[in-house]
């Protein structure tokens, strides 16, 4: 089954700060090369939510990997399986 992604959640450890961090979602599907999106939010201690309409799709059998900024405090990727 495909994983859909309907949304990202993305904390910071910051305490008003204008630097930017990073948090990326890769993934590798089956017999393909690696692919991902990136989003880049304020390190400012507060909670940031992207929400995608259509979703992102991981097809079946990939490996999907987080890749944190040094000051993300944490990290949700939501979404359903799909046929």
């Amino acid at each position: 089954m495909d994983f859909i992604v309907t949304d990202v959640e993305i904390s910071t450890f910051g305490t008003g700060s204008t630097i930017q961090t990073n948090f990326n979602l890769e993934w590798t599907p089956p017999g393909g090369k690696t692919t991902g999106f990136g989003w880049t939010v304020l390190n400012n201690g507060t909670t940031v939510e992207y929400q995608f309409t259509n979703g992102i799709v991981l097809l079946a059998g990939s490996t999907p990997t987080p890749v944190f900024g040094s000051s993300v405090n944490f990290a949700y990727v939501r979404g359903y399986l799909a046929p």
